[in-house]
């Protein structure tokens, strides 16, 4: 009786265990994802290639980091990204973003880097929708003086 009561401890406490760690692993990316927005909507550089440096999921991070920089219009920040190999079509509202938020020298940035302007956005027509003729004439001046400056 008493090796079954232990055995069923020793079971309680692993699960414990367990269940203790992954909470203190999601609280762990949650705090980190705070510090990379701060750090983003701040057009902290420094602090942003940092945590990419500590980054163990680097791609994701990234996507985030340049979905916030391309709002934000942090240029030093989006540029760092794409230099590190985030895909610039990977989160295709990126250039739709920097157009609606009006960051013309990040849509600049991005066309030049191969953003696609022509991407579909899945399943999200409403997106293109809302930035409508905005985007559409951001877009069409952009890619006119890169072809001029080429």
């Amino acid at each position: 009786m008493f090796k079954k009561q232990a055995t069923l401890w020793f079971i309680v406490v692993i699960v414990c265990v367990v269940i203790t760690y992954y909470y203190q692993k999601s609280k762990a990316a949650e705090n980190y994802q705070k510090m990379l927005e701060v750090a983003v909507k701040s057009c902290d550089l420094e602090t942003m290639k940092s945590l990419a440096k500590k980054s163990r999921d680097a791609s994701n991070i990234g996507k985030r980091a340049l979905y916030y920089a391309v709002q934000r219009g942090c240029l030093e920040i989006v540029t760092f990204l794409l230099d590190e190999g985030v895909d610039i079509n990977a989160i295709n509202v990126a250039l739709f973003d920097a157009a609606s938020y009006g960051q013309l020298e990040v849509v600049k940035l991005l066309l030049k880097r191969g953003a696609n302007p022509l991407v579909v956005l899945k399943g999200n027509t409403a997106k293109l929708q809302q930035y409508g003729s905005h985007f559409v004439q951001l877009i069409v001046i952009t890619a006119r003086n890169l072809t001029m400056k080429s």
